[in-house]
Order: structure tokens, then C-alpha cells, then sequence
């Protein structure tokens, strides 16, 4: 995750600011992608119910980074 992205999000919890976050429970990259064009925080990917391999969760962090939204696995 970008340090950035990551100070911003520890900043809002600091000032108990209102946070959005959205658990995205299927494996897509472009999910995740277009997520971030919505504001949205952070994503929970939901690495247990969800059947994601390893290779596709690494593009789904990608995807998340890209737009400037942290992960949480």
C-alpha cells in the first residue's frame, strides 16, 4: 500500500473523521478500480469467502493503490 494513501487514511481516524469503506467479496481487479473513483477509503478484500487466488488479490492491491485507496485483506 502507498504510505501516502495509508497517512491519509491513519489522519482521518485521528481526527475521527467519517471514513467510507466497501468489502468487495468477488475477485475483480476492476471492481476495485472503479471503486476508487467513487471517494470510497479503503476496500476490505474479503480473501476467504471469496475463492480470490493469490495472483488475483495482488492485482486487486494494485488496482486499489492506483486509486489512491487503502487495503484491507
Amino acid at each position: 500500500m502507498d504510505f501516502a494513501v495509508r497517512r491519509a487514511l491513519k489522519a482521518k481516524l485521528a481526527d475521527r473523521a467519517l471514513i467510507m469503506g466497501m468489502v468487495v467479496d468477488f475477485p475483480s481487479p476492476d471492481v476495485v478500480e472503479h471503486v476508487g473513483r467513487l471517494g470510497i477509503d479503503f476496500i476490505f478484500i474479503d480473501c476467504e469467502h471469496a475463492g480470490s487466488d493469490f495472483e488475483t488479490v495482488k492485482h486487486m492491491v494494485r488496482a486499489a493503490a492506483r486509486g489512491g485507496i487503502a487495503t484491507l485483506l
